[in-house]
């Protein structure tokens, strides 16, 4: 007996031993990048900081903010792997999937909030750009100062992957199953499916997540379609990744870390060891307890930006920075708005003569529809005292009148409590210049 209890202590020891030398060795192989944005946060925060050796860890906070982002850089792919996922090395790395992932250990829930690939946002010392052009102007620190700016949501983490690496950690555990209601086929993402259930190696699964010109269960053949099926795609990996068949895994596990180690980019804080404290601590996490939404807008073809609706964004970042439930926005994907939907009143709220024409001829050539025109006020009193152009709307009108607004920089949007003859109202003050 005694001599089963020395061996079962040392087994115990021996497992122990390698289990450290394992993240140790994940956490030597891991990229880290030195994000100032995020070392600032940390700064003013005054996060306790890493304890000594013996010393417990530092508990972790109540909730964690990860800006996770993938990129369509093609680096470490073979020429046959280019071949078969239908694409080539394009020599540049845009972030089409851009997801800030909050991770609540002590209510064991996470949330998940997409950006559409094209959200226009405004970046810190570049102006107005899509949002997946962010990173390639400025890297990882610009992309997170642009997300904090938008969001008012402090970023703790940051993980980036690349094609290559999504193609290894889908295969290191084991392949990822989908269930399709119908055949999928998108050459330009390199992806042929059949219908019904099945697992899909990283190459598959590489189609799978990158396409966007198919209809499907999921949604439109847009991003917001593709935003789904990632999402869908996540909480997929996620009971694979935490069922026994991957968990109970020497070798499968081994595949994960190594895979994972050598995929990811991380900040310099976010290290193996503080990846498994962090997923012990969401053991309990399903995919039953995490929301998934993504940022809501609508698409305009006049711009080529997907315009954000402020109120709802704004309720969904606000949830995030509280806590508290996400609100049903941002669910489904809204149809493009083109000019020629939106009818327009313009009134001449500054005095010049012909200024209403004038504005009229210059809307109707971005091809809105201008139904009336006339000075502000009435026909006895005449309201010549806008500084400002107004674009005034009923609430069911709002992504018409930020339609009409993206064309007359500065004006701002005032709400209507009664319908006006036209879906907006354009009141053109002293600022109005033709752009």
């Amino acid at each position: 007996m005694r001599f089963a209890a020395l061996g079962l202590t040392a087994a115990l020891l021996l497992a122990l031993a390698s289990t450290l030398a394992l993240w140790r060795y994940a956490d030597s192989r891991l990229e880290r990048e030195e994000i100032p944005a995020i070392e600032a946060n940390r700064d003013v925060e005054a996060a306790p900081a890493a304890t000594g050796e013996g010393e417990p860890a530092a508990p972790l906070p109540e909730t964690l903010n990860v800006l996770v982002v993938g990129t369509d850089s093609r680096e470490g792919l073979t020429d046959q792997q280019l071949l078969e996922l239908g694409t080539e090395d394009v020599g540049t790395a845009l972030t089409d999937t851009i997801m800030l992932v909050q991770l609540s250990p002590l209510r064991e829930e996470a949330a998940i909030v997409s950006f559409p690939r094209d959200l226009r946002v405004d970046v810190p010392g570049e102006g107005v750009l899509k949002i997946n052009a962010v990173h390639p102007r400025g890297g990882a620190d610009l992309l997170v100062r642009t997300v904090q700016d938008l969001t008012d949501i402090t970023v703790d983490h940051y993980v980036e992957v690349n094609i290559a690496g999504f193609l290894e950690v889908t295969d290191a555990v084991g392949g990822v199953e989908v269930c399709l209601d119908e055949p999928m086929v998108d050459r330009y993402a390199g992806v042929d499916l059949p219908a019904g259930c099945q697992t899909l190696d990283g190459r598959k699964a590489a189609g799978f997540v990158r396409s966007r010109r198919v209809r499907d269960q999921f949604g439109a053949d847009d991003d917001f379609g593709r935003i789904a099926r990632q999402q869908y795609f996540i909480r997929q990996a996620m009971e694979r990744i935490t069922s026994a068949n991957t968990l109970a895994n020497p070798v499968r596990v081994k595949r994960l870390i190594d895979a994972v180690a050598g995929a990811v980019t991380t900040d310099t804080d976010l290290g193996a060891t503080q990846m498994l404290r962090l997923a012990d601590s969401l053991a309990d996490i399903s995919p039953e307890t995490v929301s998934t939404r993504a940022v809501p807008g609508y698409y305009s073809n006049e711009t080529g930006f997907v315009h954000p609706y402020e109120d709802q964004a704004e309720a969904l970042f606000s949830a995030l920075r509280e806590g508290t439930r996400l609100p049903d926005v941002g669910l489904t994907a809204p149809a493009e708005l083109v000019a020629g939907d939106v009818t327009v009143v313009v009134l001449n709220g500054e005095g010049t003569g012909g200024l209403a024409t004038e504005v009229q001829a210059f809307l109707e050539a971005r091809g809105f529809e201008v139904v009336a025109t006339g000075n502000a006020g009435t026909d006895e009193a005449p309201d010549f005292s806008y500084a400002t152009t107004e674009v005034a709307y009923v609430p069911d009108d709002e992504a018409k009148a930020r339609l009409v607004a993206d064309f007359l920089p500065g004006a701002r949007l005032v709400e209507l409590d009664e319908p006006a003859v036209g879906d907006v109202v354009v009141t053109v003050g002293a600022d109005w210049s033709e752009r």
